[in-house]
């Protein structure tokens, strides 16, 4: 199938979460420094919540859990009650008996060869401050990007800077491919670097670390700044932009061709992911997870590639994109997503990470204030937080003190001081300290209504009683006369 014949008719979404180009990372950076984690409470401190996920993502706070113990976990905060002692078993277990499901275990379980591994580590180029190239971690796979390199450079007529372009990182064949959508300059690694970049803030929900056999690619390697309104826009940035893509997916098409699993990142690029399956020929048909949180607005999916004779030939695994991490404050969809992502481990048989990172980081990852309005919006707001809190206060059966409150609404007590008051006057009675912030909420559900009424009436302009009519017509004016005599009349007669 042609790509212009399948992509006929088709709208690519062309928005990215990928993060801000590098002035507004910088004006960040320096609005919201200084983040520190605390150990003792596990609490992230106001700071940027960048430097915050990372901290967390790369650190081990209280006792580490056994995996069947995180599984149980995650299951819990679903809703769900499992005697599964991995996610594998977790997840399969979530989908309905059929024929399919029967495909996709004896895919999953069938012996198979054993990937390559990177000739170097993934992350070695960080240590070259002055690249003049991109390292080898796999011959096949540079020779096919140097191709494809002198590709770009004859379509674009030079318009594209190659240097900073994203290689690939990984073997050809390996565990998993992890299918990125484009590169940003957020990261200081902008030229001759890879896409599997550890100072990338969205990479750390890619809960693998930086194993030698696995994959890690864009869609379009063209770093760009980050356009939150209009995306990418693609056609406008290139001159030849349906060649540039053609290149990019035949690219894509080429180097995943040995992968059994296959994952998607983020909703941008799913149009194109199918595209690479169906350009082979092969089918694309799913199994769904049993739960009521939707992903990509459907019941989580895992998608099976099937060639003309029904063989599965590829799992595919769709998960948000890593900057969601920023937005999310709901624990159910920090736990599907931690579901998904270790599901995927499992079945590639890599490390997982961090078992219980995206669940935790809805529900304890602290969105610190900003005065910048730009990013402000992308936090939850002091209510959401508060909501968060008491399902955590009541999920661990445990009362949080005044000073674990304060961590995490700083912006609230400034703006109520009085309120840090009555949270340590609860505290100090042994009455529960966040019910102090429930009350002040209460409260304010109550007197808003009245406020917006009073400050409306006192912001309103008076009005003026209505003048009194004044006749001004000569007959009116006559007539009035004659009534008034008349009624003078009446009353001396009385």
């Amino acid at each position: 199938m042609s790509i212009e014949k399948y992509f006929f008719k088709k709208s690519v979404v062309a928005s990215s979460p990928a993060a801000p180009s590098p002035a507004k990372a910088q004006e960040k950076e320096n609005d919201d420094s200084g983040s520190v984690l605390d150990k003792d409470t596990g609490l992230i401190l106001p700071g940027d919540i960048k430097v915050a996920y990372e901290i967390r993502a790369n650190t081990d706070v209280g006792p580490v859990r056994s995996l069947q113990d995180s599984v149980r976990a995650t299951a819990k905060v679903l809703g769900l009650e499992t005697q599964a002692s991995t996610y594998r078993d977790l997840a399969l277990g979530l989908i309905t008996p059929s024929s399919l499901k029967n495909k996709l275990v004896a895919f999953i379980d069938a012996p198979h060869a054993l990937p390559d591994k990177s000739l170097v580590p993934v992350d070695a180029f960080l240590g070259k401050p002055n690249r003049d190239d991109w390292d080898t971690h796999c011959v096949t796979v540079k020779e096919s990007w140097q191709i494809f390199c002198a590709k770009v450079d004859s379509i674009s007529g030079g318009q594209i800077e190659l240097k900073h372009m994203a290689a690939p990182s990984g073997p050809a064949h390996s565990k998993v491919a992890m299918l990125w959508h484009y590169p940003t300059f957020t990261s200081g690694n902008s030229v001759y670097s890879h896409v599997m970049d550890p100072d990338s803030p969205s990479l750390w929900a890619q809960q693998m670390g930086l194993d030698d056999g696995i994959k890690t690619l864009d869609m379009f390697p063209f770093r760009l700044d980050y356009n939150h309104d209009n995306g990418p826009e693609w056609e406008k940035r290139f001159d030849n932009w349906p060649a540039l893509r053609e290149a990019c997916l035949e690219h894509v098409k080429e180097i995943i061709e040995d992968d059994r699993l296959l994952v998607v990142v983020g909703d941008e690029i799913w149009q194109e992911a199918k595209w690479l399956v169906k350009s082979r020929r092969w089918t694309l048909t799913y199994v769904e997870l049993q739960v009521d949180i939707k992903m990509f607005s459907a019941k989580p999916r895992i998608y099976l590639a099937q060639d003309f004779q029904g063989r599965v030939r590829q799992v595919l695994i769709r998960i948000w994109h890593g900057q969601y991490v920023y937005h999310n404050s709901h624990e159910e969809r920090g736990a599907i997503w931690d579901l998904m992502w270790n599901t995927a481990c499992e079945i590639a048989g890599v490390e997982i990470k961090n078992p219980e990172l995206l669940t935790w980081a809805a529900t304890h990852f602290l969105r610190s204030s900003s005065q910048d309005p730009e990013v402000a919006q992308t936090r939850p707001g002091s209510y959401t937080v508060f909501m968060n809190l008491r399902r955590r206060q009541n999920a661990e059966g445990r009362l949080l003190s005044a000073e674990e409150i304060r961590q995490y609404l700083p912006a609230l007590f400034n703006r109520f001081p009085e309120l840090g008051d009555l949270v340590q006057q609860a505290s100090d009675k042994g009455h529960a300290a966040l019910s102090a912030v429930e009350q002040h909420f209460n409260q304010k559900s109550v007197q808003t209504p009245q406020d917006r009424k009073n400050k409306r009436e006192a912001e309103s302009p008076a009005i003026a009683p209505p003048a009194k009519r004044v006749a001004t017509d000569a007959k009116k004016i006559e007539a009035a006369g004659a009534s008034a005599a008349a009624r003078k009349t009446s009353q001396d007669r009385k």
